[in-house]
């Protein structure tokens, strides 16, 4: 399970370092994709597939549905993890999130998101005064 946060700086090339604590459990090799909020998405591949099973369900006819399809699989790329532990953020998915010369990796049980640390630190000044507005629609799980 992926939790915790790492701050890493963009090498000249668009690589940056995963940390052992994510290479762990992520592998060599991972599938990134544009996310929500303005970040990015790394998923381990046999999550992607689950994804991408049930992005397959959804129906091509409604716009919106069409819309996250293209959006999350027009934009995944295969990554692989060096062994100096980095990897490649493609350009256009660097442009995607606004990724310059710091990024924050987070880790969400299942994946990880991948930040400008810019656009991090804005969304926890947005989101950290809401965490108990946030909790109060979450009736019947345990926290």
């Amino acid at each position: 399970m992926f939790s915790g946060e790492s701050e890493h700086a963009v090498d000249e090339k668009g690589r940056i370092v995963i940390p052992p604590k994510f290479r762990d459990i992520l592998g060599r090799s991972f599938i990134l994709t544009q996310g929500f909020d303005g970040c990015l998405i790394a998923y381990p591949p046999d999550r992607f597939q689950q994804v991408t099973e049930e992005l397959q369900k959804l129906s091509y006819s409604q716009a919106r549905h069409r819309n996250i399809q293209r959006l999350m699989l027009y934009s995944a790329e295969p990554c692989e993890i060096d062994k100096q532990g980095r990897v490649l953020i493609p350009p256009g998915l660097r442009a995607a999130a606004a990724i310059q010369r710091e990024v924050v990796i987070v880790g969400l049980i299942d994946k990880l998101e991948i930040w400008a640390k810019q656009k991090w630190q804005e969304y926890l000044n947005q989101a950290r005064p809401n965490f108990e507005d946030l909790a109060e629609g979450l009736d019947g799980i345990r926290l």
